[in-house]
């Protein structure tokens, strides 16, 4: 397995890699068979990005290396860094192999002045910045989060390979009701220009994702749209996992009318003036 955070590679038609958060043993395998790329761990019932128990996360890493499974990248969610002691993020993440990266999320950072140190302290406990991948909410004004530019400068602060565009609410509305996909295109474009590789998730329609790959993401990320059932605190389907995967394995098409040009110019921040 990889040590740093991974890079779509395999099929040359495959515009994004897929990207599925498991919350247990048995969604491993699932995501497995059907031939997922990238195992995210989470715990849907802690909230967006809900820390798994240390016991369940590190079995997963441990299953996945004795199955062989050196070419997946494996990532666990922290939580939000506002709600756990920083010594104990950094505990938690010790217990993993250094081929695990780890995402942070930012919910109630906007108004504190110390959430850049922490993260930095952080990435330097966790060994590698590579291995850390802070999330901007694009619900950023309902869980007062930072801004996009804020993340980009302390990405960069840090020295992240890796940033995910996600939202904090879990409830009904997907990242396309924050952000067009005329802006996802410019602020995936902005974090290329400086480096970064970028991920996005947050409740995203199974129809919509052969359209949002053409955007310049590496991966798209899922959990509620391979679900059996309404809800993302459900177990994944199969069925719907390889749905998924072949949406983004074929050719791109665009039936939904989400697709915009690309452009090889530089696209300039919606926050433009700060310093990165």
């Amino acid at each position: 397995m990889q040590t740093t955070t991974p890079m779509v590679n395999g099929d040359p038609n495959r515009t994004a890699g897929l990207l599925v958060s498991v919350q247990n043993e048995g969604e491993l395998r699932i995501a497995l068979r059907a031939g997922v790329r990238w195992i995210d761990v989470k715990d849907p019932s802690r909230g967006a990005l809900g820390c798994p128990e240390i016991d369940i996360a590190t079995g997963i890493q441990r299953t996945m290396m004795l199955e062989n499974t050196a070419d997946i990248h494996f990532s666990v969610a922290l939580g939000e860094l506002s709600e756990t002691p920083l010594n104990d993020l950094i505990h938690y993440t010790g217990s993993f192999a250094d081929t695990a990266v780890f995402k942070i999320a930012l919910s109630n950072c906007c108004n504190r002045t110390d959430w850049r140190g922490l993260a930095t302290t952080l990435a330097k406990g966790i060994g590698n910045p590579n291995r850390l991948i802070l999330v901007h909410y694009a619900d950023a004004k309902e869980s007062a989060a930072p801004s996009w530019c804020e993340i980009l400068r302390t990405a960069r602060e840090i020295g992240s390979e890796y940033l995910l565009i996600d939202t904090w609410g879990k409830n009904g509305r997907s990242l396309l009701d924050f952000y067009s996909v005329e802006a996802l295109q410019s602020m995936i474009a902005e974090a290329n220009a400086l480096g970064f590789r970028v991920a996005i998730a947050g409740s995203l329609p199974l129809e919509t994702l052969r359209s949002l790959a053409s955007l310049g993401a590496d991966w798209i990320g899922v959990r509620g749209a391979v679900c059996d059932g309404p809800h993302r605190t459900g177990s994944i389907c199969e069925t719907k996992v390889r749905i998924a995967l072949a949406k983004l394995s074929k050719p791109f098409a665009d039936p939904y009318g989400l697709h915009v040009q690309r452009s090889s110019q530089k696209i300039q921040s919606n926050t433009a003036g700060a310093n990165l």
